[in-house]
């Protein structure tokens, strides 16, 4: 279950990059620039790196006592992270690791845009992906 889990987020994060770089390398070629592309390459790369850096940045203040996991334990201020930890530690070894975590922190974030581009809130979307 949680190798569909995973590869579903992968998937998920995949088709929206895929997505949008078929979409920017379409309009390149039909303004006859590759600048855009190029740029959007870089822009893309800035956002991942962006985003490593604030998922070690969250982990950092969640991990405690600075064994590079989160314990169950340290997660606790953390809630979204303690409802879908059996999801979360996808090798179910009992903590989370930094890879682990930035998965977690990108498919909340996608699940945040999804909702809004539904019409809904982030912050009201439930599990089912219903809103309040």
């Amino acid at each position: 279950m949680k190798k569909v889990v995973l590869a579903a987020i992968i998937a998920a994060a995949s088709g929206v990059a895929f997505a949008g770089t078929m979409s920017e390398q379409t309009q390149g070629a039909s303004s006859g620039t590759s600048n855009q592309t190029a740029a959007s390459s870089t822009q893309t790369k800035t956002q991942m790196q962006a985003h490593v850096n604030q998922s070690k940045s969250d982990m950092n203040k969640l991990d405690t006592n600075k064994d590079q996991r989160i314990s169950k334990e340290e997660a606790k201020s953390e809630p979204d992270l303690v409802g879908t930890w059996d999801v979360a530690d996808v090798n179910a070894d009992g903590s989370v690791d930094l890879t682990e975590f930035a998965l977690f922190k990108a498919e909340k974030h996608l699940s945040a845009s999804q909702a809004q581009q539904l019409g809904g809130h982030s912050s009201s979307a439930n599990k089912t992906g219903n809103t309040n």
